[in-house]
Order: structure tokens, then sequence, then C-alpha cells
């Protein structure tokens, strides 16, 4: 309980975040697994996708991904 507790949304697809399927970038935006996988290996795009982000550091994939 608390505000830390708070549902979040993906910013591609708009859905309530869970911490077991989500990915954290190293700039702090969260994303579900398979949005920033499909954007990372789809659209070979390797930073931040949020529209706003200034930091748009590289994603470094793991292999647990």
């Amino acid at each position: 309980s608390g505000s830390h507790d708070k549902e979040e949304e993906c910013p591609i697809c708009t859905d309530d975040l869970k911490n077991e399927y989500t990915i954290t970038l190293p700039c702090g935006h969260v994303y579900c697994r398979e949005c920033i996988m499909e954007n990372i290996f789809t659209h070979n795009r390797y930073t931040c996708p949020f529209p706003a982000c200034i930091n748009g550091k590289l994603v470094y994939v793991k292999k647990d991904w």
C-alpha cells in the first residue's frame, strides 16, 4: 500500500505494468517486456522510445530478456 504501489502504464501499449513483465531502461522509463523487445528487434531502435526522453541512452540487451 502507498504511492509506490500505484499502477503505471506502459507508454507504448498503455497496459498496466506488472513487475515480472517489465523492462526498466537506463533512463528510468519502464515498458512491457514485449513492447520494448519489439521496439528493439523489429524497429532496430536501441534508444528509449519515450517521446520526451532527453536521455535516450543505449539499451544494452541482456541475454535473459
